[in-house]
């Protein structure tokens, strides 16, 4: 999950106060549950943890990216959801592939994985669980604006596990 960027409704919240709650997930947050943080950049595998703790008749959104007049892209963040690949080691890597293919792009598979991992990449298994009505539409209207945005590639360098685990401890700490 990328670091969280809100805009706070209570502009006389310090970065001491927010520092204070500690490293919780947005959702978390009384801020958040209580309509003082106004908006936050996720994941749109996280759409349902965000929107859990609103109150009854409150609705969360998605939105573009804030586009500034000087800034060339949107600045959105993305990134596949799922990577497979097979080991150069394997001992059978046509089988492996195969199988890797199947959870894929095959419906057996498609439906074996429905949508632990979000909206599926592929667009054979978006459509397949879209239609069957698997996939909810808050998922579907929360990848829209980042897929519409414009702006680089995802830089392999943004979540190298040896660094992620860095930072993991550094805030454990």
């Amino acid at each position: 999950m990328p670091d969280l960027c809100c805009r706070r409704g209570d502009a006389n919240t310090t970065t001491l106060e927010e520092a204070g709650e500690g490293n919780v997930n947005l959702s978390e947050k009384q801020d958040w549950a209580q309509g003082k943080i106004s908006g936050s950049y996720e994941w749109h595998t996280t759409y349902f943890m965000c929107s859990d703790p609103l109150n009854n008749g409150e609705m969360l959104d998605s939105t573009p990216p804030i586009r500034f007049e000087a800034v060339l892209t949107d600045s959105a963040c993305r990134k596949p959801l799922m990577l497979r690949v097979t080991s150069k080691r394997s001992k059978q890597p046509e089988a492996a592939a195969q199988i890797v293919n199947c959870t894929l792009t095959k419906p057996s598979g498609i439906d074996a994985l429905r949508d632990t991992r979000g909206l599926p990449t592929e667009k054979c298994a978006a459509d397949r669980l879209i239609d069957a009505g698997l996939i909810k539409p808050e998922i579907v209207r929360a990848h829209e604006p980042p897929m519409q945005a414009s702006g680089p590639a995802i830089s392999p360098f943004k979540e190298p596990p040896e660094l992620r685990v860095a930072f993991m401890d550094a805030l454990e700490e």
